[in-house]
């Protein structure tokens, strides 16, 4: 169509793109244009790559990479972390979401990003590997049950037995154990350098990353948990309440 145009977005773009994000993905918290500024334009590690294609001024196509602190086979490095990829669904099924990719990925790069982190929804899996991005797994979601009575009723058994199983496959930790927060705890930047050698690549997890994705998000509140051994941070997390349709989860978003 002569009238669509790709281009880098601009931050006077953002209403344009949350009404867009907002129609496509109704859950999208960048939907709120607030939330959206805090993961793109307002970020502390650096600039974002934010791609759109528009047709008559309007945004029909979103792609964004956000910048994170990061590391590569231990070593340290700025990565991009690609999301909030959105077609309307007028314009779907016009390979319009590769170019965008494509785009997006080498800007990132020319920004300082030698790599790039994705969770691709089915969608738009086959876009980001035409924009040369290459599969390494598939993301594993783990469950730990806590109303007996549900899973009861669920999986058709009696309730003692599936309390008896849930003791037995999940240990409960004594009272006490840790901590819990209303902000990150003290001691992560040393809790990190002991994790980081053993990490591998992805988002380094370090007292910057805690406090710009948790403590500084705009719309979310979460709770911090931290056990020490002889004084010293051990592990920490961060978990928060999710809903999801007519159920509730209390997802764990970092676990140290």
């Amino acid at each position: 169509m002569p009238s669509l145009r790709l281009r880098a977005a601009e931050p006077d773009d953002t209403p344009g793109i949350c009404a867009l994000l907002g129609a496509v993905f109704p859950a999208n918290p960048k939907r709120d244009p607030d939330v959206y500024a805090w993961q793109y334009w307002d970020n502390p590690f650096g600039p974002p790559s934010v791609w759109i294609w528009e047709d008559d001024g309007r945004p029909v196509a979103h792609g964004g990479v956000f910048a994170t602190p990061g590391q590569v086979a231990g070593a340290p490095a700025l990565l991009g972390h690609a999301a909030d990829s959105a077609t309307a669904s007028a314009y779907r099924g016009r390979q319009l979401f590769a170019e965008l990719a494509a785009a997006r990925y080498r800007r990132a790069g020319e920004l300082g990003m030698p790599a790039t982190l994705s969770l691709p929804n089915p969608s738009s899996l086959p876009g980001t590997v035409k924009a040369g991005l290459v599969p390494i797994e598939r993301v594993v979601a783990w469950v730990r049950p806590l109303d007996d009575a549900w899973l009861a009723g669920r999986a058709r058994l009696p309730r003692p037995l599936v309390t008896g199983l849930r003791r037995v496959g999940f240990k409960t930790l004594p009272a006490g154990a840790a901590e819990v927060l209303d902000a990150p705890p003290a001691g992560l930047a040393g809790l990190w350098s002991r994790v980081a050698p053993g990490f591998g690549s992805g988002v380094a997890r370090s007292p910057q990353w805690w406090q710009w994705r948790y403590a500084r998000n705009p719309i979310r509140s979460y709770r911090y948990l931290a056990a020490r051994r002889g004084g010293r941070l051990a592990a920490a997390a961060v978990v928060g309440d999710v809903a999801r349709g007519a159920f509730s989860y209390r997802y764990v978003f970092e676990l140290l």
